[in-house]
C-alpha cells in the first residue's frame, strides 16, 4: 500500500504515558517515506519528563533540528495529558504543546509522506502511551 503523500497539514493528537520511566519520548511523525530503499520522516516527540525535540530521519541517518529542550508546557509524570499539535507547510513547521507555541523551524529535506505515531526509551524500558483524539486537516480546508 503506498504512503498518504500528505505535504501541508495540522496533525495534532492527545498523548498520555500510564506506565514506565519518564526518560522516554512520544510524539507524532509526519511526511513519512517508508519502502525497502527509503526510512524517512519527522518526529515531534515530547518526554514524560517535560523536554521535546525534533529529529529528522533521512537516509539511513538521523539529526536533530532541535535538540531536547525543557518546556513548562509540558504537564509532566504518568496519568497526564498532552495535546501536541504539528503545523508542516512547505518548508516550514510549527510546533505547539496544549496550546502554546514552542518552536518554529525550516527544512525542505521531505516534501510529503504519511502520519504516524511513536513511543520510545532510552535507558529503561517499559513505556506505555496512549494517543486518542486524533485530527489530521490540511491547510487550506
Amino acid at each position: 500500500e503506498p504512503p498518504l503523500e500528505l505535504a501541508d497539514l495540522v496533525i495534532e493528537v492527545d498523548v498520555r504515558q500510564v506506565e514506565g520511566p519518564l526518560d522516554n519520548n512520544f510524539g507524532v511523525l509526519v511526511r513519512a517515506i517508508e519502502s525497502d530503499e527509503q526510512h524517512s520522516y519527522y518526529w515531534f516527540q515530547i518526554s514524560g519528563d517535560g523536554f521535546y525535540s525534533v529529529d529528522l530521519r533521512g537516509e539511513d541517518e538521523w539529526s536533530a533540528l532541535v535538540e531536547w529542550e525543557e518546556s513548562t508546557a509540558i504537564y509532566t509524570g504518568l496519568g497526564v495529558t498532552n495535546r501536541i499539535r504539528l503545523v508542516c507547510s512547505g518548508d516550514q513547521f510549527s510546533f505547539y504543546v496544549n496550546n502554546k507555541h514552542l518552536v518554529d523551524l525550516s527544512d525542505g529535506t521531505i516534501g510529503w509522506g504519511s502520519i504516524g505515531l511513536a513511543a520510545g526509551t532510552f535507558d529503561e524500558p517499559g513505556v506505555v502511551v496512549q494517543f486518542d483524539n486524533l485530527r489530521v486537516h490540511e491547510l487550506g480546508e
